[in-house]
């Protein structure tokens, strides 16, 4: 009886994964429908219920996990529920991982995970009403019993994520002055990899901040970045271990949609915030990629 049911919710997912999306559906939408759904744990007898919510009104999402004996009865039951925005997260470490066992909501299947944003603790935590520890990642399983279709379905759910998560966190240009310092200083802070250089990058001032970058574990040159305000210019300052000293100024690139730092003295060169996940350092033909990483 309980492989029926569980076959029976099975087909009904996979019924819905085969139906072609409407002109008028959103990614948005898409999220919404797929993981809304219910599952079994079959080693302990317990359903899952699922619920993904979409706050318009404060751009937030609200996921949803109640255990219950029975689906249809979950009224008074405990609930976690996570409340995460799409500009928190981060395009680039969303993983697909596979769960070979069966302990609580987790089941044999697909784990979908999405990091947030230079891994800070951005996703809120409910259980019930009362707030619970933040975490720095949300996930969604897909069982198994969904069998071809539990790769498709997480593949599928992966890239509609990738490419909200590329839309809300993108970083504009304003007209705003101050807007544009505190978003450039700001994608600037952290922790971040280039291959393999690691810098290390923290405020120093309201219009200042420090930098350290590291190869093989050892430092290869620090600095400063920094906007002056007199002059609206940005500019940077690497101070090698070898002694050699090298200063950049820049303006921002009134001509782009994405906030960009164009060279001044040398045009060559230029900054792209392209997102709060990837910004690209140009030097003529030569591109360095920055992105938020942990620390070594």
């Amino acid at each position: 009886m309980r492989k029926s049911i569980i076959l029976l919710f099975a087909l009904s997912f996979i019924i819905i994964e085969g139906m072609a999306q409407s002109p008028s559906d959103t990614k948005v939408d898409y999220l919404k429908r797929k993981l809304t759904f219910n599952y079994m744990n079959p080693d302990q007898g317990v359903w899952w219920v699922n619920t993904l919510r979409f706050d318009e009104e404060s751009n937030e999402f609200r996921f949803k996990t109640v255990s219950a004996k029975n689906p249809a009865k979950i009224l008074g039951r405990k609930h976690t529920e996570r409340a995460f925005r799409l500009e928190d997260l981060n395009p680039y470490l969303i993983t697909v991982e596979d769960i070979d066992e069966n302990s609580g909501y987790l089941v044999e299947g697909k784990l979908l995970r999405i990091e947030t944003v230079k891994h800070k603790d951005l996703v809120r935590k409910f259980i019930n009403t009362s707030s619970a520890t933040p975490q720095s990642y949300i996930h969604f399983v897909i069982p198994a019993y969904l069998s071809d279709s539990s790769n498709a379905i997480a593949d599928s759910l992966k890239t509609a994520f990738k490419e909200l998560i590329l839309e809300a966190t993108s970083i504009y240009r304003s007209d705003d002055d101050q807007v544009n310092r505190v978003n450039i200083l700001s994608a600037l802070t952290g922790d971040f990899s280039s291959k393999d250089v690691k810098r290390f990058t923290s405020p120093h001032s309201d219009y200042v901040i420090s930098f350290e970058e590291y190869q093989d574990r050892k430092r290869v040159k620090a600095g400063f970045i920094g906007h002056d305000s007199e002059n609206s210019i940005y500019y940077e300052l690497d101070i090698y271990e070898s002694g050699k000293l090298m200063e950049s100024h820049f303006r921002i690139d009134t001509t782009q949609k994405i906030l960009t730092l164009q060279g001044i003295s040398h045009p060559e060169r230029s900054i792209v915030f392209e997102n709060k996940s990837k910004i690209v350092y140009h030097y003529g033909d030569i591109e360095v990629i920055y992105r938020p990483a942990r620390s070594f």
